[in-house]
């Protein structure tokens, strides 16, 4: 497991792990830095002897950054940095495939502060990058608080949709793409997704995850003026969505 910890005294913050394990220790995987500022992360194991840590920092050294590590939590290597463009709100998710076909990383960000987009980078059996990184969601669509999950030759994508394009309230979509990040387009070469449910415009990172019967599940946090609500969507992948 992976945690961000502060420091009550000098209140700078580290990212540590630990294996799951009564005789392991905790390991910083990136140590504490005035100017790191990590506040959400993602975690998973990738290949046989490796792991990749995914953060996003909304101050100090702004950005999406990914690190490799082994599977007690020693960095190899130097963290990377995905992207730039992190602001509140930014959002990072990570998935493997079987050993030895690597993974991928999904990002949600803000670029030039208006336009909301969810991004795509493949990773190797070890943790790193391969391949251009992708659009999966632009403009005129909006989306942010993105996550995937393994399904089949691909991933099943979820995401708050905002208001863009065809989309006219915020509500929570799905899409399918390929492990390459390939999309599924229609005729007219628009972003073909299913809407799963309504939602508000804030909440936090969705959450997908698969079942091994073919089920979705989809949780999520709406932000609404009555407070924060917990919500869980399951459908069935041989039913209409």
């Amino acid at each position: 497991l992976a945690f961000i910890a502060t420091d009550p005294v000098s209140g700078k913050t580290r990212i540590s792990s630990r294996r799951l394990d009564e005789k392991a220790d905790v390991r910083d995987v990136i140590p504490e830095a005035a100017n790191r500022k990590p506040v959400s992360l993602a975690l998973t194991q990738i290949g046989e002897d490796d792991a990749a840590l995914a953060w996003v920092e909304e101050q100090g050294t702004q950005g999406v950054w990914l690190q490799r590590t082994d599977l007690t939590g020693v960095a190899r290597g130097q963290p990377v940095l995905l992207t730039s463009l992190a602001t509140a709100g930014s959002a990072v998710d990570l998935a493997a495939r079987d050993v030895g076909e690597g993974g991928a990383v999904l990002y949600s960000i803000a670029v030039g502060g208006v336009n909301q987009e969810v991004r795509f980078r493949r990773l190797g059996d070890s943790g790193e990058l391969l391949g251009a990184e992708v659009k999966v969601v632009g403009s005129p669509l909006q989306a942010r608080d993105a996550s995937f999950a393994r399904l089949g030759g691909g991933y099943a994508v979820a995401y708050r949709a905002l208001p863009g394009g065809a989309i006219t309230q915020s509500e929570i979509r799905l899409t399918f793409i390929t492990k390459q990040g390939n999309l599924t387009r229609d005729a007219q070469g628009s972003l073909v997704s299913y809407k799963l449910a309504d939602a508000g415009s804030g909440g936090g990172r969705v959450t997908v995850r698969v079942s091994n019967d073919g089920q979705l599940l989809i949780g999520f946090v709406d932000a609404t003026a009555a407070g924060k609500q917990l919500r869980l969507v399951r459908r069935r992948l041989d039913c209409a969505l």
